[in-house]
């Protein structure tokens, strides 16, 4: 049990006012959004220039970026608000903190308690932000998720000792409050992590499909290469080759043709949805060493492309779903 702070018309000076407590959000925010920034255009370096000549895992990759992020909205304001600081970056450079109604520091489980009991201010949006607005009217300038975490938002420095009896009240969060944090939490965050993960996870589905097809259509250009070498020009046709030809690749998600001396891969109804109807050009090029190889998809080398088109020209596929090997450079 622990003394409860005063109201604001006992001690005007002791309560951080509500336009105080927005220009400090406004501070907080604009330094998430730089950590935002860095660790989006961390991500984008990976999946670009910077590594085209490494086989990254992008998908791994987009989800160590979500991670990242998840973990600095999760993190930021209960591990600043229960440091011996007890305030984020934004209240340091106002001067304000955040304690429970005794004065005293927050624990770390009643910081987090506090920073997911903001979805319940959040929710308020539906009522023009009252939530928030609470902060402006309410005796000791609470907004709704202090109410419920039972914390305040204090000037530093100001006496919040009052005369006459000191009245008491519970520390920490009360179950009921917990339970509805919990429910206003469980909706949004399952909303966000579905919209990011589905993607996600479909992006790796494609990006699985397209390196299964260009891994299939490896053996193909053995035999194209064979064929070269024993008739002195790549052949143009996959009617050359007979039964050797296999015409679906990737369990029948795609199919291979070779059209003009280029190899066609193109998707078939059984790909992904996203993937249906696109194509990758495995194109022959003179190497400078005077062997033949291939150019697939955007990649374009320094040598002689030996077909009718290059692979860029008939690749429609997007770039950032196919191998390293086959985006531009």
């Amino acid at each position: 049990m622990e003394s409860v702070y005063p109201v604001h018309k006992q001690n005007p000076a002791l309560y951080a006012g509500f336009w105080k407590r927005v220009v400090a959000y406004i501070i907080d925010n604009f330094l998430r959004v730089v950590v935002t920034v860095l660790i989006v255009m961390a991500t984008a370096f990976l999946g670009g220039t910077g590594f085209e000549d490494e086989e990254i895992d992008m998908n791994a990759v987009d989800w160590l970026s979500l991670l990242l992020l998840l973990a600095l909205w999760v993190l930021y304001h209960p591990l600043f608000e229960a440091s011996s600081h007890q305030a984020t970056p934004g209240k340091m450079t106002l001067g304000i903190k955040v304690v429970d109604m005794g004065g005293q520091r927050l624990s770390l489980a009643h910081a987090f308690g506090r920073h997911f009991a903001g979805f319940l201010s959040y929710l308020s949006s539906f009522l023009l932000y009252i939530g928030y607005w609470l902060a402006g009217v309410t005796e000791r300038k609470q907004a709704l998720h202090d109410l419920v975490a039972r914390t305040l938002v204090v000037n530093g420095g100001v006496n919040p000792t009052v005369p006459g009896h000191t009245t008491v009240a519970p520390k920490g969060i009360p179950a009921w409050a917990i339970v509805l944090i919990v429910v206003a939490a469980v909706v949004p965050i399952g909303g966000i992590l579905a919209a990011i993960a589905v993607p996600a996870y479909q992006n790796y589905v494609v990006r699985t499909v397209v390196m299964s097809a260009i891994s299939d259509a490896r053996p193909v250009q053995l035999l194209v290469l064979e064929k070269q070498m024993a008739q002195g020009a790549i052949p143009q046709n996959d009617s050359e080759f007979g039964r050797e030809w296999p015409d679906q690749i990737a369990d029948g998600k795609a199919t291979l043709h070779l059209m003009q001396g280029i190899l066609l891969i193109r998707f078939t109804s059984q790909a992904p949805s996203a993937l249906v109807g696109d194509t990758v050009g495995l194109a022959p090029y003179r190497r400078r060493d005077g062997n033949v190889g291939f150019q697939c998809g955007y990649y374009r080398p320094e040598g002689a492309i030996l077909a009718a088109s290059s692979g860029d020209q008939v690749t429609t596929v997007r770039p950032d779903w196919l191998p390293a090997e086959c985006r531009a450079r």
